[in-house]
């Protein structure tokens, strides 16, 4: 073979092995795009922060499960807080959730006021800040997400017409128990309930005692109430919990006469109390809101807009309907 010969075959070779570099060069290129784009990667989930006023009643338990759950099954990263009915326990929690660096911060506000420095620290940094079953006074803090809670004032309105319904044109006087001072959805409630009361003339607010969400405050109050010759028809009270308190202390002071009790929650004592006919009524406040949640934080990392508040409305129970509550 001359060198003429030798040299062509040499630059064929060289051609060759070229081309096949290429296609190995484009094979691996397109086998790294697949590996970290070509195809749709799993997508980095943010870490939340939960924070509660307090996690020992039936409806606050509920609640914290459910958004738990709704976490675990989304695949979030979550740590949680209870401020066991303290102000200054949930601000000294939110404060820790802070130095975890979530992306989302959830609160559970056991007041309109007296939350709002730590939230903006929160803010400071970044995190976004998403209201659970309740909200804060927007002169003290206005830069949140969103805020999920039941309509509390509806559930007050609700709860005056069911009332106005039973004794129809008949004179009244209505006492209310109220929840946790200071709690957004207690003061709308009891507004709700108010305005919609002076519908009825017949209906008279006779007076107001503080049950704080709580069965044994409630009970304990209304007894005081009755032992001061305070005289009603009637109770309207902020919560189921505050409703069963009331309820063992009515026997004692209404002897045998029916007293109509009705109240915002939907739990299960109560529940039986309405299938027995010692209830008038219960207005459902689902604590279920873990499914708005996940939606709401869903589409903001998508980058769409978020509606800035959701209200959500149950169920008016009753005697004849209790079989269909779900309680908790």
């Amino acid at each position: 073979m001359d060198m003429e010969s030798r040299k062509n075959g040499r630059d064929k070779r060289i051609r060759k092995n070229r081309i096949i570099k290429k296609h190995l060069i484009l094979m691996l290129g397109v086998f790294v795009v697949f590996l970290t784009g070509g195809c749709r990667q799993k997508e980095e989930l943010p870490f939340l922060a939960f924070s509660v006023y307090e996690q020992k009643t039936a409806r606050m338990a509920a609640l914290i499960g459910d958004v738990l759950s709704m976490a675990r099954e989304d695949g979030y990263s979550i740590e949680w807080r209870s401020g066991d009915g303290s102000i200054e326990k949930q601000k000294a929690d939110i404060r820790e959730l802070i130095g975890r660096k979530p992306e989302y911060l959830i609160v559970v506000p056991i007041q309109t006021l007296g939350l709002g420095e730590v939230l903006e620290e929160a803010r400071e940094q970044g995190i976004k800040i998403i209201f659970l079953d309740g909200m804060v006074d927007q002169e003290e803090f206005k830069d949140y997400l969103t805020v999920i809670r039941p309509d509390a004032r509806w559930e007050g309105e609700e709860c005056a017409k069911l009332l106005g319904a039973y004794f129809g044109g008949t004179e009244a006087k209505i006492l209310e128990i109220q929840g946790i001072a200071g709690n957004s959805q207690a003061q709308l409630r009891s507004v709700g309930f108010r305005n919609q009361l002076c519908e009825y003339p017949n209906l008279e607010l006779t007076g107001a005692v503080q049950g704080d969400f709580d069965r044994v405050t409630a009970g304990s109050n209304l007894q005081n109430f009755v032992e001061k010759s305070g005289s009603f028809d009637g109770i309207f009270c902020s919560s189921d919990e505050e409703g069963i308190g009331v309820l063992s202390v009515i026997g004692t002071a209404k002897g045998t006469e029916v007293c109509p009790i009705v109240s915002v929650n939907g739990q299960q004592d109560v529940k039986k109390a309405l299938m027995a006919g010692y209830y008038l009524g219960s207005v459902e406040s689902s604590p279920y809101l873990g499914q708005e949640l996940s939606s709401i934080i869903r589409r903001d990392m998508a980058g769409e807009e978020v509606e800035k508040e959701t209200l959500l409305r149950g169920v008016m129970y009753t005697e004849e309907n209790a079989k269909e509550m779900q309680g908790y």
